[in-house]
């Protein structure tokens, strides 16, 4: 499945919807707060790992594409969730993530358009500049 345009996927951005707290795994201590966000397309998830306005982790996924970033690590991993292949599409009960050799610019590019269409928001903010800093080193 191709990647989406940069006006599809801002769209996309804009229309990811906050998943209740209550449904996640969260911290027992309280230290940290995982937000997970989900849109419109059957394989778009935002999820955040925050601890007040710091940002420590974030995930997205489209169309069995990913990007990931771990504060600890400090780099930008892409990969394929292996979601729509075939014999998993029936209703895969989790994603699996298989890293790409190096960075992905373009699954990057989109979902960099797709946080900048939250500009102001916490923790999209955090994500997006993430994001252009990796593509600006590439």
């Amino acid at each position: 499945m191709s990647l989406p345009d940069r006006e599809k996927a801002a769209e996309l951005g804009r229309g990811l919807r906050r998943v209740r707290d209550s449904i996640q795994k969260q911290d027992p201590t309280g230290r940290t707060n995982r937000i997970w966000f989900q849109g419109a397309e059957p394989y778009l998830d935002a999820i955040f790992e925050v601890s007040g306005e710091t940002l420590l982790w974030f995930q997205v996924t489209l169309r069995g594409r990913s990007l990931t970033w771990d504060a600890q690590r400090g780099c930008v991993v892409t990969g394929h969730t292996g979601e729509l292949a075939v014999e998993e599409a029936r209703a895969p009960a989790s994603k699996t993530i298989e890293a790409d050799e190096s960075g992905d610019r373009a699954v990057a590019q989109t979902i960099h358009w797709m946080l900048s269409a939250r500009a102001g928001e916490h923790p999209f903010d955090g994500a997006t500049a993430v994001v252009a800093t990796w593509l600006g080193e590439r």
